[in-house]
């Protein structure tokens, strides 16, 4: 996870300078600053990949394209031998992939496996473009005042420029709802979030939107497709096999629910003798709740070793205020807390990459409550035609 934050204008000198709320915590092994007359970038680095090779804000070698990017391409070696320049394959995936985009275009998108936010800069024709993954793993927010457009990772950074103010219609369809504000709106006025899959130009102080992805055709296209299991075990040893790749050590946050156990499970079969990855599990009950003593169980089976870390009850309320400090708005309970506690343990460990199983239930069979569940609609379904 690193951090950005800048500005830009076409026509309108920056003579003063952008001074944004620090993201030390998204990017805490490097910063660096760039500076002209027409953008200011500042970026937070978390290293992963590359070396030296990685640190940013990053210029391609035709010297043409100014990037900023937050994230993982997955598939980066891939990337660089379609390019061909199996070279920049050490320089990690940053690098890669701006080469690819300055060579390729933004049409190609769609090739690119990971999630990411980007803001890449035609410093010859000054034209500023922001992209957002698929599906917004990656967070990028802005805001345009006076011809000049304000972006970030997190809305917070944005606010030691302008007072930020806050939505309270949508705090109240919130509260009534437990819906988030329609995208591109937040919690905040005037401050808005690049919606996922979308690749959008500030253009005559207007955001020109357009789409490399969508989630419905994709949906629709996989209707028609045949999926048996060796099929689907070849896809998820795949992902995962893409995921490992990493200059820097890696964890697990185990829940010990199904789709974290598959991945354990597969890590198992992948690292047949020594297992290098570092299994975490967080404890919010007794010794003897039910998640532990699976996780117990399935870690003994497989002959890994299970790092338990016990929750403090009495320190809910000063992580959560943490946790909601990081995300800027309303967050989704427990298990981001939880989440959190985990990601500085491993950090405690120097290390700062973890897999996790988040919302994959239903794919690996899911619990016996969802058949339950599938069974009324379906029942509803019929009745109701």
């Amino acid at each position: 996870m690193c951090g950005f934050s800048g500005c830009f204008s076409h026509n309108k000198k920056l003579e003063k300078s952008f001074y944004p709320v620090p993201l030390n915590h998204r990017g805490p092994d490097d910063f660096k600053l760039f500076k002209n007359n027409f953008v200011n970038l500042n970026f937070f680095r978390l290293k992963i990949l590359g070396g030296v090779y990685g640190e940013q804000p990053m210029i391609s070698e035709n010297k043409k394209w100014l990037m900023v990017f937050n994230g993982c391409i997955y598939n980066y070696v891939e990337i660089a031998k379609e390019i061909k320049r199996p070279d920049l394959i050490r320089k990690g995936d940053s690098r890669v992939l701006l080469e690819f985009l300055s060579l390729k275009g933004f049409s190609n998108l769609k090739k690119l496996n990971g999630m990411f936010s980007i803001v890449i800069i035609n410093i010859k024709k000054k034209k500023l473009f922001l992209i957002r993954d698929r599906f917004g793993i990656k967070p990028l927010y802005y805001k345009i005042k006076k011809n000049i457009f304000y972006f970030s990772s997190e809305i917070k950074s944005i606010s030691n420029t302008f007072k930020l103010k806050i939505d309270f219609d949508q705090i109240s369809n919130f509260l009534e709802s437990e819906l988030y504000p329609a995208r591109p709106n937040t919690f905040f006025k005037d401050i808005y979030e690049i919606e996922p899959g979308t690749i959008n130009e500030f253009k005559k102080v207007k955001i020109k939107i357009k789409k490399f992805y969508n989630l419905e055709k994709q949906v629709n296209a996989l209707e028609r497709k045949k999926l048996n299991l060796r099929k689907f075990e070849n896809i998820f040893e795949k992902s995962l096999k893409l995921r490992l790749r990493s200059d820097v050590p890696i964890s697990l946050h185990y829940s010990g629910g199904i789709d974290s156990t598959a991945i354990l499970c597969k890590l198992r079969e992948i690292y047949k003798k020594k297992f290098p990855i570092k299994v975490f599990f967080i404890n919010y009950g007794s010794k003897n709740n039910l998640d532990l003593l699976r996780a117990k169980t399935v870690t003994k089976l497989l002959k890994v070793k299970l790092n338990i870390l016990n929750f403090n009850k009495h320190n809910l309320k000063r992580e959560a205020l943490k946790v909601q400090y990081f995300m800027d708005e309303p967050f989704g309970g427990i298990p981001l807390i939880g989440m959190s506690v985990l990601s500085k343990e491993g950090r405690k460990n120097n290390i700062p990459v973890s897999l996790e199983g988040q919302g994959s239930d239903e794919i690996f069979g899911g619990y016996f409550s969802h058949v339950l569940l599938l069974m009324k609609d379906l029942y509803i379904t019929k009745k109701n035609k």
